[in-house]
């Protein structure tokens, strides 16, 4: 009976720790690749430093971003 209830202890926490951080960080990984899917030409953009631009060109793994003219 002892091993049982340790077995769903472990089974438990695995459960717990899959639902308050592997599933969501999931989620939040897919809507990020979404919304990154659907950028285009001339799109407004908000770079991670907090530098607003605008997309000027959408390779296969990089955006060129203008944030001035010919800047």
């Amino acid at each position: 009976m002892d091993n049982y209830s340790s077995l769903l202890l472990i089974v438990g926490m695995i459960a717990i720790i899959y639902f308050l951080m592997i599933r969501p960080q999931n989620q939040q990984r897919k809507k990020h690749e979404e919304m990154v899917a659907r950028i285009k030409r001339g799109d407004k953009v908000i770079l991670q430093g907090g530098i607003y631009g605008k997309v000027k060109h959408v390779g296969e793994a990089v955006f060129n971003v203008e944030i001035a003219p010919d800047v």
